[in-house]
């Protein structure tokens, strides 16, 4: 799999080794359209390897596959039976005649302004890396290895910018950093006064602890990083996240996860139709500016605009 990201390949070989155990036994020119339609039965009615605990974290069962899940599998066999079409192997590839497993559309969740405006206000006495990496999320709508790959030096002081150029992903027990997740996901953004001056905070506080520290440092030149300057674990900031959440009282049924400021940004900004759609597809850095539809349509505006006209909602 040459030239696809660490991600991608332990999804595929995790993907596979359902496929194998389901269709293995079958030789490739054998496999017919309903024996894809039983794996695709299969699927919908077999528990995966997620559990279920119950209060005392003792494990009651296991969940069925999600929707999604069944379509990552679905999607998986159908490009080994393409590749084997293509290569004269198989005569005509059998998912062809079968129909993909249906994923409902969800909405996505997220803050609405007075919820968003509790959560910068309780930040305030949190953890300085902390404090940047929500507002950065919030403020931005990076993806969570985007926040991780941040260095200092991606920052434009005088413009009150930030380049998006690299991403930090864990992946079977291993943290990489990589090209962001599309082309388009290398890209600007304008970030707020106020957390432009929240990250000089950080740089001074971060460069004092880096003194007293000394050898001890592992200078990586991250803005989010461990206590000791290593790279930070992409799992930290989330599950600190949700600890933080239940912290303020939030109730459980409410916590949202790290992904939903990314939601919580896009909406924000164009929930009173002051930013088109346009450019807070540009701002997430989507490849389609059909994956932005799912918030809401607005009217235009300039990415300043935009970065501005989010830090008035909030302050």
């Amino acid at each position: 799999m040459k030239g696809k990201s660490p991600s991608t390949i332990y999804r595929y070989e995790v993907l596979t080794k359902l496929i194998i155990e389901q269709l293995g036994h079958l030789p490739l020119d054998k496999i017919r359209p309903l024996h894809i339609q039983k794996f695709k039965n299969y699927l919908s009615t077999a528990k995966s390897k997620v559990p279920i605990k119950d209060t005392d974290g003792n494990i009651v069962d296991y969940k069925l596959y999600a929707p999604k899940t069944q379509l990552h599998y679905f999607r998986c066999l159908s490009s080994i039976m393409s590749s084997a079409y293509r290569l004269d192997i198989i005569k005509e590839n059998p998912v062809s005649k079968v129909s993909a497993p249906k994923v409902p559309r969800k909405l996505p969740q997220f803050l609405n302004v007075e919820e968003s405006k509790l959560i910068l206000e309780k930040l305030e006495t949190e953890d300085l890396k902390y404090q940047v990496g929500i507002n950065l999320a919030l403020y931005t709508g990076m993806r969570r290895g985007e926040l991780i790959g941040l260095t200092w030096d991606v920052i434009d002081w005088k413009n009150e910018q930030i380049n998006i150029v690299q991403n930090t992903i864990y992946v079977n027990k291993k943290i990489y950093t990589k090209d962001p997740k599309t082309e388009t996901s290398k890209r600007t953004i304008d970030i707020p006064n106020n957390v432009i001056k929240l990250l000089k905070k950080h740089k001074i506080q971060q460069s004092i602890e880096k003194m007293k520290l000394g050898d001890l440092w592992e200078d990586n030149n991250r803005i989010l990083t461990q206590w000791n300057g290593k790279i930070m674990h992409p799992d930290s900031i989330s599950q600190w996240w949700k600890k933080f959440q239940r912290k303020i009282g939030i109730p459980e049924e409410k916590i949202i996860s790290l992904h939903k400021l990314r939601h919580t940004f896009a909406t924000l900004l164009l929930a009173n139709k002051e930013t088109d759609i346009k450019t807070v597809s540009e701002l997430l850095g989507h490849s389609d500016i059909g994956t932005t539809n799912i918030y809401v349509h607005a009217l235009e505006t300039s990415k300043r605009g935009a970065a501005e006209t989010l830090q008035r909602k909030l302050s």
